[in-house]
């Protein structure tokens, strides 16, 4: 993983710049950390159709998101004029106002993609190999998940350790969804 500071300029689209230095490094990665200021803002609230205008300027208080060659899937906390503060996802259309400070940790080429989620309906990320050198873990209990979890099959790498539910969970976080 290799890490980028960077700063982009008044005027560029918050997107569209990102998911250009994308295809400049032909790398995927994650967007770590993002600050700075937008002019006349928008963004898509959970389970809107449509944009959300923020008009005039506003401080974009956190940036975060993947990137990869087959898109970006930005979600950002913008605050108002008046200090009003929302959260969404980045369309493009968002201006910087005065600068954009961002991180970016970036992945070898290949590593992530947006396939379409038949559950979903929409494009979901997709993680692809693991840390080169990792060794499979003797009890990597997620490598027998049955395909109705949304984790990735057997892979070579660690995997985090499983959550406890707290009620009935989700079907990967129960024994009985196990092949």
């Amino acid at each position: 993983m290799r890490l980028q500071a960077l700063r982009l300029e008044p005027g560029d689209d918050l997107r569209r710049a990102l998911e250009a230095l994308c295809a400049r490094e032909g790398a995927s990665g994650f967007v770590v950390a993002g600050i700075g200021s937008l002019t006349d803002a928008r963004l898509r609230l959970a389970e809107a159709d449509e944009e959300t205008p923020i008009p005039g300027p506003s401080e974009l208080v956190s940036l975060s998101g993947s990137l990869s060659p087959a898109g970006a899937h930005l979600h950002a906390v913008v605050a108002d004029a008046q200090g009003r503060v929302v959260g969404g996802h980045v369309p493009a259309g968002c201006a910087v106002r005065t600068t954009a400070e961002l991180l970016v940790a970036w992945l070898p080429a290949g590593s992530l993609s947006r396939e379409v989620d038949a559950r979903t309906g929409f494009k979901e990320l997709v993680v692809k190999g693991g840390p080169p050198g990792a060794a499979p873990r003797a009890d990597d209990q997620d490598a027998d998940l049955s395909p109705a979890c949304s984790r990735p099959g057997p892979g070579p790498w660690p995997r985090a350790p499983r959550r406890s539910p707290v009620s009935a969970g989700s079907a990967c976080d129960r024994p009985d969804r196990r092949r």
